[in-house]
């Protein structure tokens, strides 16, 4: 700067606004699946209906109402608008 120069303003300056940030559009609906197994840290392997896996977690209010997901049970999960290989189990549906 010459020091007659105005000073950039931040959005100028390249600073990421609300409108700049990925945002997913909107939620995405549930989605059914069924478990393929289980890992280490309270995670599980799905597979979703369309044949594509994921690897999803049990949602904080019902971790205690679960006691035990086994391989084969239908679950419905959210999966994360960020990355679509991962997941949160929202319902042990009824088999």
């Amino acid at each position: 700067m010459t020091g007659h120069e105005p000073p950039m303003s931040s959005d100028a300056a390249g600073s990421n606004t609300q409108s700049e940030r990925t945002q997913p559009s909107q939620k995405a609906a549930p989605e059914k699946a069924h478990v393929l197994e289980s890992l280490t840290n309270g995670l599980f392997r799905l597979q979703m209906d369309d044949g594509r896996p994921v690897v999803a977690h049990v949602a904080k209010d019902l971790r205690m109402a679960l006691s035990r997901l086994l391989p084969g049970d239908p679950v419905l999960v959210d999966v994360s608008p960020f990355d679509p290989g991962k997941a949160r189990i929202c319902k042990l549906l009824a088999q």
